[in-house]
């Protein structure tokens, strides 16, 4: 049914009637991506999978976003890849023309990440075993919780630890590699501002538009803050947006207040803020029409 819904209407039943049910070994089958053709079939256990099985993909705004800014065969980055079940859909976003370059250090992640892959023959996806920061390095994977594989994060490795040991690429390393991208989609538990810094010449030259997770306490947790996100954002002609509203409002610094803040923004080069105009109406669209 959720399927068959506007999307905006669908997530609320599914807050209201299915949310709190991963981990259920319940199966879905033949389940096809938000966008493209790519399918699916899995357990509910984890919350990605679950999300997938009532939506096609687990964040619906920032995929609509995506769809409507970037073209076919243009360059998609994505950091913090999980389970795939976004990379099918951003493969599905830029076609069999365009790149998906999919970072993921875990390596449990990661084998299921390169299995959907294959299953679905999606050839303009390049996975990537690493995490992204500022700098290459070494790090310690937290992992995360039972039901949600995408609550893990990163930490400082040390000698004692027996957390698993994961290498560590930056964004203008994968620039070099393979391309300036067009959209850069992140969501890697607070190492957002991390990565960003790793890609400080990619934002200054290729100006990508950003779709990212914000949340103060994962920043604070990887030694950062939620005003030294603002900042660096601001120092490279940036300005963040809100998608949960069809008007695309601009976000100012008052908008987060003291205490537990959790958004995500999409991040704009302020020489395309222009380029949000022509979309509102698609993106209101998108959110009221049922998707069949």
């Amino acid at each position: 049914m959720c399927r068959h819904l506007p999307p905006s209407l669908a997530y609320r039943l599914y807050y209201k009637f299915v949310a709190g049910a991963e981990g259920s070994e319940e199966r879905f089958e033949n389940a096809r991506a938000m966008v493209g053709d790519a399918r699916l079939s899995s357990s509910m256990e984890d919350v990605v999978d679950l999300l997938f099985a009532y939506h096609g993909c687990s964040e619906w705004l920032g995929m609509t976003l995506c769809r409507l800014l970037t073209r076919p065969g243009q360059v998609i980055f994505e950091i913090g890849a999980n389970l795939g079940t976004d990379t099918m859909n951003l493969a599905g976003v830029v076609g069999p023309s365009g790149r998906v370059v999919s970072a993921e250090p875990s390596v449990a992640c990661c084998r299921k990440l390169r299995e959907r892959v294959e299953q679905n023959r999606l050839s303009q996806v390049t996975v990537v075993q690493k995490a992204v920061a500022e700098t290459a390095g070494r790090f310690a994977l937290e992992p995360g919780h039972r039901a949600n594989s995408g609550t893990a994060y990163l930490g400082a490795l040390e000698s004692s630890t027996d957390r698993e040991a994961v290498e560590a690429t930056t964004i203008s390393a994968l620039a070099d590699a393979h391309g300036d991208p067009q959209f850069i989609w992140m969501d890697i538990e607070g190492f957002e501002l991390r990565a960003l810094r790793g890609g400080s010449s990619v934002l200054r030259t290729a100006r990508p538009f950003v779709y990212t997770e914000v949340d103060r306490g994962h920043l604070e947790r990887a030694g950062d803050s939620l005003p030294a996100f603002e900042a660096f954002v601001k120092s490279h002609d940036y300005q963040p947006v809100d998608p949960t509203s069809w008007r695309l409002p601009l976000v100012a610094d008052a908008d987060a207040g003291p205490g537990y803040f959790h958004a995500n923004w999409l991040l704009v080069p302020r020489e395309k803020l222009d380029a949000l105009g022509p979309i509102r109406l698609k993106y209101l669209a998108a959110r009221l029409l049922p998707r069949l």
